[in-house]
């Protein structure tokens, strides 16, 4: 639905789905939504390979559902695309993903999954695409504060050296 609209503004977009999901059902639902064969592509990528496409892409979308156990989850494909320097748009309630992407001004909160909030990502993600190279910056050190191996092992060793 968010691509649709997305197109409908933009005819220049393309949707590049990277998934290990069965492909059958993302054609299903390309083609209900009617959705245009020359306007997406799928692959499934190994890990090497990830970096590139990321780059490649003027941001990310990343949906989950909403399930009780996502409050608790940090999305490698968030950590990923920012390394990147791929700003995002996801929706809300995926563990502390809407504080860090509204703090450092890096994407789009998508609250609620309707046709105002896409046209507000929609608008929002030409933003993004202006200053481009200075978001890339953003979206990079946002990741090595977040994300990082570094970040990560200094967190840990701050909580072993308050249970001393």
């Amino acid at each position: 639905e968010i691509f649709k609209l997305f197109k409908e503004k933009n005819k220049d977009y393309f949707l590049w789905f990277l998934t290990n999901y069965p492909y059958d059902a993302i054609i299903k639902k390309a083609e209900e939504m009617l959705i245009d064969k020359s306007d997406y592509h799928m692959s499934s990528l190994a890990y090497k390979d990830m970096p590139k496409a990321f780059s490649a892409a003027d941001f990310s979308i990343i949906f989950y559902k909403r399930l009780l156990s996502r409050k608790g989850c940090s999305p490698i494909k968030l950590g990923e695309s920012l390394a990147c320097g791929t700003p995002v748009v996801i929706n809300s309630g995926i563990g502390d993903s809407e504080e860090i992407i509204s703090h450092m001004d890096i994407g789009y909160i998508v609250k609620d999954f309707y046709t105002l909030e896409y046209q507000a990502a929609f608008d929002r993600s030409k933003g993004l695409t202006l200053g481009r190279e200075q978001i890339r910056e953003r979206c990079r050190q946002t990741a090595i504060k977040f994300f990082s191996l570094e970040s990560a092992t200094e967190k840990y060793m701050s909580v072993y050296r308050r249970l001393k």
